[in-house]
């Protein structure tokens, strides 16, 4: 009967392994029929999608063959002698008479072909002519053609096979492309419908070209009215199943022809005209075939020939084949191969269904026994074994059971052990501790407990915890009342201050009772006491700290609002955070300027102002600008800027400090003005003084003269000496023309090294006369720069020359050479008396010179600076009175692989 009773449990067991049995081979099955659905639908498509595509490409390829072989055909009648030599001799009738001549016979025959019978002399001429009456003639003609046109250079039909065409063919867009000027070029045009015909017809133009010479020119033109009979049959030619067919559609979307529609009757959508007007061939699916249906798979191909070969064809316009089918019958092979794969799966959930039940039963069976005996030892049992001895994981379980109940049993014995030692653990405490159970029991406590209640542990084990507190009721609250526990409170007992700490015990099933710990904390407390008097300390020391902070931040302040120069800060935006009052001078207040940008008080002109890359590099920078104050006057002002770093030392902004320097500079510029015009006072004298010199000998050579005209020696010695006088003073004046004129350099390849060198020698008799060594150190070898010669070698002629003026007892002069980056670099040394320091700044200036009369103008620096400042170089000066100079010459070079030459 026990058995019976637990009958139910064990057919629900069964239930669910059927269930699960059912459930884990139906997903598979499920899934795996709906992969099979997917892989044939991909597979399906892809090869419907790849057949399609081959039947478009081949019919493409079909039209391309019958447009090559009529363009063949028009090219093979333009070759044939008889039409060249009908057009040529049309075209020879021309020579003979003026342009509007010609123009004026073609519009008189242009009108009597309009108005005129078959009979007239012109019509009669041009329709029944021997070329007329051969191409109605040929055996493909009333087949494949409705007419068949010849014309000459001037667009005038020579030969027809109908008259149904006007006799002036020029203003026709078939000829204008075909002949192309004389150049010739091919003509295919789009298929129409023709009336007369009743039919669809393409026209295919060709040039006549002009034999007899190597660049063949048009001389005419041939066009045959083709009937596109074969391409409709070539279309129509495809059939797939019921309801696949071929489409020759334009890349404009207009379908050409189509087995179901009319002749150009629709258009098809842009979508469908994107994907079928590839340039290749392919296959896709598409949103819309162009026939109602959606998610067709259609192919597609180009008809490449036109686009090719042809100049103006199919109207400008692609013409392309594609393929397409009904959906529906499209995927009905794979709709029926879903159907039969489900029917199998169906079948083999049954079979699942039988070996379910039958797994169950031998399932079931050894798990309700396991069960029961499991309950037996859950009961406490611990001693009882499990009986199971199958040969199966239901035998390992029971086992697992068994092993499980001596573990159980061990782990009880342990947790004896366990409690035993903990109760030690509490005995030994440092702390008191007292337990109590859910009632407020006591059911234990330890020797501190009872030493710092200064009760015995005899007498209060077993009753209430709450004579234990100095508040008893407040505390039988807090326990009572969850939310109200832990709990930390300090009371008075026997002139101890103990610290007390209550908290609950708990488990899943709820409140067990409390623990209170006690802590003995009189020490503690006096030094809480020492803390807090230490503390008040600290926060006076911490107010006389921040009254004298405030009083140093109140000082920085002024220092900065009353200092001599405008200070400010600005973040990386470049926006003000700060300035002093100092701003008030540039009409600005304080208020006016935080919150702006930098630039606000900028002129406008292009300026550097603050390099903010050098500022995150930590770099400070000084730069001179200018800024427009608030009455618009524009002030030059240095800054000097610093970068801000916060405490992780990250740039955040700049310290800049502004001084207005306008009033010293418009000094300065004074003092410029009072040097430029001391300096013309001085070349004004120089000039004077230079010529005064030979004017005065020649002045009194020539009262001389006029007093002893007669005397023949007189007169030789006199007038070499006027003429010596006049040369001295025409030098002095090309001398200040060169350096008043501006410079025409003609630049040429030269060696710098071997204008040195060619230099020296102008002026090494000079060296070797005043006992001077030279030494030659040039390093720029054979490469040839791009340099103004003659001039060059005049800087360096004037520096050698003043260098050996300079060592009157002899010394040595030095020369260098050097090539560095885009820079030539000469350095002359001499060993001379040197200039003395006052005279260093003057000597580039006009007329100075220290030299002797007659020995030297005071020019010869200043032309020589001029010439290199022209250049784009410049000179630098060293001396040292006693020691010798040293001038070192920068320009800039080109160095060239070949002789060239320019001027500049």
């Amino acid at each position: 009967m026990g058995h019976e009773g637990k009958r139910p449990k064990r057919k629900g067991l069964r239930k669910k392994i059927v269930a699960a049995i059912l459930i884990a081979g139906i997903l598979p099955l499920t899934l795996g029929i709906y992969l099979t659905y997917l892989s044939g639908i991909s597979l399906l498509t892809t090869s419907i999608g790849s057949n399609f595509e081959t039947i478009a490409n081949e019919t493409a390829k079909k039209i391309d063959i019958i447009i090559i072989k009529e363009l063949v055909t028009a090219q093979n009648l333009s070759m044939l002698p008889s039409i060249i030599e009908v057009v040529e001799r049309s075209n020879l009738s021309y020579s003979s008479q003026t342009e509007g001549g010609i123009r004026g016979s073609i519009d008189v025959t242009a009108r009597s072909w309009m108005l005129t019978g078959a009979d007239n002399p012109p019509v009669k001429n041009i329709l029944n002519n021997e070329l007329s009456v051969y191409l109605r003639s040929l055996h493909n003609f009333k087949k494949d053609y409705s007419a068949i046109l010849v014309t000459d250079e001037r667009g005038v039909l020579v030969a027809t096979t109908d008259r149904g065409f006007d006799y002036y063919q020029g203003n026709q867009k078939w000829w204008q492309v075909t002949y192309n000027n004389g150049k010739g070029g091919t003509f295919i045009s789009d298929i129409h419908f023709d009336i007369k015909e009743k039919g669809y017809l393409m026209e295919i133009a060709v040039p006549v070209l002009k034999t007899g010479t190597g660049n063949k020119r048009a001389i005419g033109a041939v066009k045959i009215l083709y009937k596109a009979d074969q391409i409709f049959e070539v279309i129509a030619g495809v059939k797939i199943d019921k309801t696949g067919h071929a489409n020759l559609v334009t890349s404009s979307g207009e379908i050409i022809i189509c087995p179901i529609f009319p002749p150009k009757s629709h258009v098809i959508s842009m979508e469908l005209t994107r994907t079928v007007s590839s340039n290749f061939p392919g296959w896709s699916i598409s949103g819309d075939d162009g026939h109602g249906n959606k998610h067709s798979i259609i192919g597609f191909a180009p008809v490449r020939f036109p686009k090719e070969r042809g100049i103006n064809n199919f109207a400008d316009r692609g013409w392309h084949v594609y393929i397409r089918q009904d959906p529906a019958e499209t995927y009905t092979p794979i709709y029926n191969l879903l159907l039969k794969v489900s029917i199998s799966g169906f079948l083999l959930i049954g079979i699942f269904t039988l070996t379910g039940f039958y797994a169950a039963n031998k399932i079931v069976e050894p798990i309700l026994l396991l069960k029961e005996e499991a309950e037996l030892i859950g009961k406490g049992n611990l001693d009882h074994r499990v009986r199971i001895r199958t040969k199966d994981e239901i035998g390992a379980l029971a086992e697992e059971f068994n092993q499980m109940a001596e573990k159980l049993k061990h782990s009880l014995d342990q947790l004896k052990r366990e409690r035993d030692k903990l109760e030690l653990i509490l005995l030994s405490a440092g702390e008191g501790i007292v337990v109590a159970d859910a009632k407020d029991k006591v059911i234990m406590l330890n020797p501190e407990a009872e030493k710092i209640l200064g009760v015995n542990r005899v007498d209060i084990e077993g009753k209430s915890i709450f004579p234990c507190h100095k508040n008893p009721d407040k505390v039988a609250k807090l326990l009572n009342e969850e939310v109200g526990l832990p709990l930390s409170t300090t009371t008075l007992l026997n002139d101890k201050i103990i610290g007390i700490n209550v908290a609950p015990i708990k488990s899943k099933e709820g409140f067990l009772g409390s623990v209170m710990i006690m802590k003995d904390i009189t020490l503690l407390k006096e030094m809480e006491k020492e803390l807090k008097q230490y503390s008040e300390q600290l926060e006076k020391m911490i107010d006389g700290r921040t009254k004298e902070l405030k009083e140093t931040k109140e000082y920085l302040e002024s220092l900065l609002e009353n200092a001599n120069d405008v200070i400010f800060t600005i973040d990386m935006a470049g926006i003000f955070t700060y300035i002093n009052q100092k701003a008030e001078e540039w009409g600005y207040t304080k208020e006016e300027l935080i919150g702006k940008p930098l630039y606000s008080i900028s002129p406008g002109e292009n300026q550097p102002w603050l390099d903010h890359k050098s500022l995150m590099d930590c770099i400070k920078q000084t730069c001179e600008v200018r800024i427009k104050n608030k009455e618009g006057e524009i002030r030059d002002v240095v800054i000097s800027a610093s970068p801000l770093k916060d405490n992780n030392g990250t740039v955040i902004g700049l310290l800049g400090i502004a001084m207005d320097v306008t009033e010293r500079k418009r000094l300065e510029e004074q003092i410029n003005r009072a040097e430029k015009l001391s300096a013309i006072g001085q070349l004004s004298m120089g000039i004077a003084h230079e010529i005064n010199n030979p004017l005065s000998g020649m002045l009194n050579c020539v009262r001389t003269l006029s007093d002893e005209g007669a005397d023949a020696y007189l007169r030789t010695r006199y007038l070499a000496l006027i003429e010596k006088g006049l040369n001295r003073i025409e030098s002095i004046i090309k001398q200040l023309l060169g350096f008043a004129k501006e410079y025409q350099f003609e630049l040429k390849p030269h060696s710098l090294d071997d204008l040195i060198t060619e230099t020296v020698d102008l002026i090494r008799y000079k060296i070797e006369q005043e006992n001077i060594r030279l030494k030659l150190n040039l390093n720029c070898g054979k490469n040839i720069y791009l340099l103004p010669g003659n001039h060059l070698q005049q800087v360096i002629l004037n520096i050698a020359i003043n260098a050996i003026h300079a060592m009157p007892e002899g010394g040595i002069l030095t020369i260098e050479s050097y090539n560095c980056k885009e820079k030539l670099i000469v350095v002359i040394y001499d060993t001379g008396i040197g200039i003395p320091e006052e005279n260093i700044r003057r000597i580039f200036d006009p007329f100075f010179t220290t030299k002797d009369v007659g020995i030297g103008t005071g020019l010869g620096l200043s032309l020589s600076y001029g010439i290199i400042e022209k250049l784009g170089g410049h000179i630098e000066v060293a001396s040292e009175a006693g020691k010798g100079s040293t001038f070192t010459v920068t320009i800039p070079h080109i160095e060239v692989k070949e002789e060239i030459g320019f001027k500049v």
